[in-house]
């Protein structure tokens, strides 16, 4: 075979078909992406800040990463569509500045959040593009940097990362509050 019959073979349209075999045989539920996500904002009324504070503490105390922590603690207080395990997939690989190399990348907490702005505005990516910008200002005011490794070496190591994850999850409810 071809590379060029390869490609064609392998199109998006076949992909899909072998990825909704592939799941109707290990038994998941395959949905359109406008099921799997919710299309509207949370509620003011459900914004609670305390709920996503207390979401957020279980999963640190639980031994979840920044990233999952914060972005599946404000997930389940807000309400979601996603099973938590994957959301917690969704969000592993950015534990640690990324792939847990605790260097350059940035922080797990703040990448949660941002996470977390794009699921509760699907198809709104200038808005959730500006949102994410607010979070990332907030962040690096109150942190002073928004690197993983700075922030471990300023607070001589993971003694900071749930107020971290906490900062976020307050800045989160009030930038969808304004």
């Amino acid at each position: 075979m071809t590379q060029a019959e390869i490609r064609r073979n392998f199109s998006r349209r076949n992909f899909l078909k072998l990825a909704a075999g592939a799941a109707a045989v290990v038994g998941l539920k395959v949905v359109a992406p406008s099921q799997a996500f919710s299309s509207e904002k949370p509620s003011l009324k459900t914004l609670d800040k305390a709920a996503i504070e207390r979401e957020i503490k279980f999963l640190r105390e639980t031994k979840h990463s920044c990233s999952q922590a914060t972005f599946v603690g404000i997930c389940k207080a807000l309400g979601n569509n996603l099973p938590v395990q994957t959301l917690l997939a969704l969000s592993s690989g950015f534990a640690g500045g990324i792939g847990k190399t605790f260097d350059d990348g940035t922080c797990g907490a703040l990448v949660g959040g941002v996470m977390a702005l794009g699921h509760y505005h699907p198809g709104q990516n200038d808005e959730t593009v500006t949102l994410a910008k607010d979070l990332f200002e907030r962040f690096k005011v109150q942190e002073g940097t928004v690197v993983c490794k700075d922030i471990l070496a300023r607070y001589n190591g993971f003694s900071h990362c749930t107020d971290c994850c906490l900062f976020v999850g307050g800045a989160f409810a009030d930038i969808l509050q304004t």
